[in-house]
């Protein structure tokens, strides 16, 4: 059994927005009625299988694993950067970590 939480939640809106999708149009896509999309959305109602999940998940177009992966954006690497790690994965290994220790005793000397 599972109660929807706010992460989930804020993950399904934010999937029906992009969608222009609301609970209506998300009702008929996954023949669940509306009033109990209300509650799973509301934390309201327990959903008692991985089918009614899955269906909506299915009508976003989502793997179901897709909503309890973390939240997490990586910053795009510039130019220099591509450029050094790069360089970094062209070493070989022993070379990787002569190469990380001069980093980090840069790092000290400077700040």
């Amino acid at each position: 059994m599972l109660t929807l939480n706010e992460p989930v939640i804020s993950k399904l809106n934010e999937l029906m927005q992009k969608q222009n999708l609301d609970l209506n149009q998300l009702s008929l896509k996954t023949n669940i009625p509306c009033r109990k999309l209300t509650r799973y959305f509301a934390g309201k109602e327990v959903i008692k299988s991985i089918t009614p999940l899955g269906k909506i998940c299915q009508a976003l177009g989502i793997p179901v694993s897709e909503l309890f992966k973390p939240n997490i954006s990586i910053p795009e690497l510039n130019a220099e950067e591509k450029r050094l790690l790069s360089y970094y994965k062209s070493l070989p290994s022993d070379k990787q970590e002569v190469f990380l220790a001069f980093l980090k005793c840069c790092k000290c000397s400077f700040f």
